[in-house]
């Protein structure tokens, strides 16, 4: 009876590492390539994704994107804007095997190409006063580094091998100056593979 239980513990313990290295089988894939649209470092982006070592819940990802857009910029009189920016983030994953709530923090950092209107305005002495009325607007246009930071927080689908499924939300901020864009919130989705 004795030896039964102890047989029996035995089996208990060797399944509960078999599961523990399981959970961390599905993490020694740990790296990516994926495509995101529209998402928080820009409209469209190429990312690269990788787990600081195997096993590990942290993680990094870094890229190359595109921006155009009417909608953010360095003013409120920005007209068009397009960009090249690099996202560079931190993120974290929980979760079993497959299915994954992902949390990153990030930084897009682009040169951003401008396009704004400003108001023209004339103006001229009438009876020793000067009248000044509006005439019209302008163009102007202004090629600088940019700035934002994002967070996103979501969902991964993510196959040890294979196939790869993000969504999830992602709001931005930026800290102010000069080199401050500008930029809503947005949801973002992305496809890739998990090597």
């Amino acid at each position: 009876m004795q030896t039964t239980k102890k047989t029996l513990l035995a089996a208990l313990l060797l399944a509960g590492c078999l599961h523990a290295r399981a959970w961390d089988a599905s993490l020694e894939r740990h790296r990516s390539i994926y495509v995101e649209v529209p998402g928080g470092p820009a409209l469209v982006s190429v990312n690269y994704d990788s787990h600081f070592r195997p096993g590990s819940h942290w993680g990094y990802r870094t890229g190359l994107g595109y921006i155009y857009s009417g909608h953010y910029g360095f003013s409120s009189a920005s007209d068009k804007i397009n960009a090249v920016s690099v996202p560079l983030e931190l993120n974290f994953q929980a979760g079993r095997r497959k299915s994954r709530f992902e949390a990153g923090l990030g930084a897009s950092l682009g040169y951003y190409h401008e396009r704004y209107r400003y108001p023209t305005f004339d103006y001229r002495y009438e009876d020793g006063v000067l009248q000044i009325y509006p005439s019209g607007t302008a163009e102007g246009k202004q090629d600088s580094f940019g700035y934002f930071l994002y967070a996103n927080v979501g969902y991964r689908l993510q196959l040890p091998r294979g196939f790869q499924f993000r969504i999830g939300l992602s709001p931005a901020f930026n800290f102010g100056g000069k080199h401050a864009v500008t930029k809503l919130w947005s949801p973002y989705m992305s496809f890739g593979y998990a090597f």
